[in-house]
Formats: C-alpha cells, structure tokens, sequence
C-alpha cells in the first residue's frame, strides 16, 4: 500500500477541475496515468477535458486507471476544513487488490471511502496520447493576458477573434459580426477565434502559471491551452456558423435613452394581463418627442408614455414586438446606470431591430429582439393615446429627468 499525497499547491487545478465534471457525460470518469517520473489526472466533459500534470513522488509504479468522478467529487468536497487551511489530502493507494488500484480514504466526518479503479477510459487516453502528436503555438503569458483583458471589456459576445492577417479584432455579438478597435501593442503571431469558455479557460491558466509561455493548439473542433504541465481543452463547434455569418452592418434609423425602472415595470404589467400575454404582442410607437410601449386587445389594452430623452427619429414609426422575447432581455444585470439607451436598427435586406445598449459599448447593443412595421395598428394605437391624454390630462406623457448615459 502506498500513500498517494495532494498537497496545497495542487489543490486549485483539482478542485477546478472537479468543477467541470457533468453526471450525464457518457465519460462521468476521472483518470490517472503514472508514467516515469510524472503522473497525470485527466476528466472534466468529454469536450473539454483537462489534464493535471504532477511529479511521481509516491513511489507508484506505472499504470492507468479510472474511477467514478462523482465518488472522487464526493470524496474531495468532503475535505473541506482540510483544503481550506491548506492541508495535504491523502489516499492509501493498494496495488496488490485486483487488476486495477483500489484507492482509499477517509472525509473530514471521517466516512470511510473506497474507490476501486476500471479500465483506462478510451476518451480519456485518446487525449493524453494526441497531446504528444498536436503542433502547438507559442503565446506569451503576458500576451494571453491582455488578449483576455481585452476580450473581458467586449462582452458580451458568443465569439471573439483575434485575426492575424488582418490585425484586426471582431466578435460575434447578436447574430452579427462587430469589428473592434485593437491596440497594436497585441499584435499576435497566429490567428485566434474563441469562444468565452475557452476564454477563461485561457485567462485562468496564464494566472495560475508560472511558466513565461503558453502553448496554444487549434483545429476546426477544438482549442487546447497548456503550459506544459497543466492542459485544458474546449470545444470549438460553435465556431462554424461564425465562419458561415457575414456581417449585416445595421443602419441606426432611430435612438434614444429610456429609464430602466418604468420600462421593466410596465413590461410587467402587460404580462400580468392575461389576454395581452397571450397575444404576445407588444407595440412600440417612436414619436420626435414620445416613445410608447403599448399592449392592445379587443377586451383589454394599455399604453404608457416611456420616460426618455434625446429622442432622434427620422420619421415617426410603429413597430411591433414579440413580448416575450422582449421581457427575457438581461437589462438589470448589464448595466450600472439607472436608464438604458435603445436603438431602431435597419440591415441592407430590410430586417429590423431593437437594440439594447449598456453605458460600457454604446456603439453596438449587446442584445436586440426582432421588429416589424405595424403601420396598420397606428389609427388604432392614436384614439387610444387620445383617450387616455382626456382622461389624464398633461399627466400622460410627463417626462422625468434622466442623467447618467453620457454618449446617446
């Protein structure tokens, strides 16, 4: 029997690791591979799987083995105290039992625990042998950095590339392509196109390492990041349909800053109103001085005056909008500014949008729901504004001041 030791330095890379396991992965395996001097821990999904490299200093001998990912999670979380004061975590290691290791330990509650090693998982070898044949790019460390650093004031995006050739920078944002200024101090050597997992994948590994270089592999299907001792792989099938998308360049026909607090309130309301809800429609009326939200049905409607300002609007226009889609909008949780500026947006074909923009990239919106002209609803939406400015006087449409959105 021999004592297999986790120390406190390694502690971070196996607890991120445990962090990745998936109960419903056809692979729900973690796997050690004692070679020589060195032995490895490799698990996580099957499309991004990660690999720990450590120094033999147990006295194992060679040999591969997998066992149950969800009793080593189970194992690990119950040594809590331990990994938080930094304590090393151990395991009897007996060789003699059986085709495969049977490893055992105790938890802090001191439950006895046993996990009886399989047969390698086929997976999980097939990654450790193609990282010894893939052609890997040198990147900085530093360089990694700020390419994430970078990325971090892009959000939120679904890709982001780095394109070499070009020396240019764009992300895919919206079901759009969006260019970005880039520094020219971020020159690469290699083009880059990542998806945000693999994003932080990347900016967790140049933190925690020590080595001056990472090493990068890149295919159609996925991205490896090491530095020689640590590996992590992501998946890049997305990536294909952004290969497919050509930019749509929307034309901004309309814009204005709305306040957040009235137009998730009245949103609110509508789908509180069951009939409108099921209608599932929304009208949005922008006028050179008024924006409208309103919520029409034969039985029952209502229409509200937004609080906005710096209303620019080439012709007064009424669209209609899915109220759904519009109510699943991350508003709140994307800017730190008290109102919101929203954008009518035209492509070349003719499709419209409205665009939600946070105080940090005013330029382009960081989402958009689907708009359609309803210039038919619009004698119908007017006697309803009139009827409600009768009953409610210079109420209906009062503006409240708004401050706080500095480029409209």
């Amino acid at each position: 029997m021999t004592t297999f030791h986790i120390t406190a330095d390694q502690h971070p890379a196996i607890t991120d690791l445990i962090r990745r396991f998936n109960k419903r992965d056809p692979n729900p395996y973690l796997s050690f591979l004692f070679e020589g001097e060195r032995y490895y821990i490799i698990g996580g999904e099957t499309d991004h799987l990660v690999m720990l490299g450590f120094d033999n200093v147990h006295g194992l001998p060679d040999g591969r083995w997998s066992v149950s990912a969800s009793a080593f999670e189970n194992y690990w979380h119950e040594q809590g105290t331990k990994i938080q004061d930094k304590k090393t975590i151990e395991l009897a290691v007996s060789t003699d039992m059986g085709a495969f290791p049977l490893m055992e330990g105790v938890t802090q509650s001191h439950s006895f625990r046993y996990l009886r090693g399989m047969e390698l998982c086929e997976s999980h070898f097939a990654f450790f042998e193609g990282m010894g044949n893939k052609s890997f790019l040198e990147l900085e460390t530093n360089k990694a950095q700020q390419l994430c650093a970078l990325a971090d004031g892009c959000q939120p995006y679904d890709v982001i590339e780095f394109d070499h050739e070009e020396k240019a920078v764009r992300i895919q944002r919206d079901n759009d392509i969006i260019p970005i200024a880039i520094d020219d101090e971020l020159e690469l050597n290699f083009s880059l196109a990542i998806t945000p997992e693999a994003k932080r994948g990347l900016q967790s590994l140049a933190a925690q390492s020590e080595s001056a270089t990472l090493y990068v592999y890149l295919d159609d299907e996925q991205a490896v990041f090491t530095d020689r001792q640590h590996s992590y792989s992501y998946s890049l099938a997305s990536l294909q349909h952004y290969y497919e998308m050509q930019p749509k360049n929307f034309q901004l026909v309309a814009k204005m800053v709305v306040d957040i607090y009235t137009f998730n309130k009245e949103l609110g309301n509508f789908q509180k109103i069951s009939e409108i809800k099921q209608a599932n429609q929304a009208l949005f009326y922008v006028t050179a001085s008024n924006v409208y939200l309103a919520g029409l049905h034969p039985q029952t409607g209502g229409v509200y005056t937004l609080s906005t300002k710096d209303i620019s609007t080439g012709s007064n226009a009424l669209y209609s909008v899915n109220l759904s889609a519009l109510s699943k909008v991350k508003i709140k949780h994307l800017t730190e500014a008290k109102q919101i500026k929203l954008t009518i947006l035209r492509s070349k074909h003719g499709e419209l949008k409205l665009g939600f923009h946070n105080d940090k990239d005013s330029q382009y919106a960081y989402d958009s729901v689907p708009l359609e002209v309803a210039t038919a609803r619009l004698p119908e939406l007017l006697q309803i504004i009139e009827r409600a400015q009768s009953l409610d006087g210079d109420h209906f449409g009062e503006q409240q001041d708004l401050f706080g959105f500095d480029d409209v």
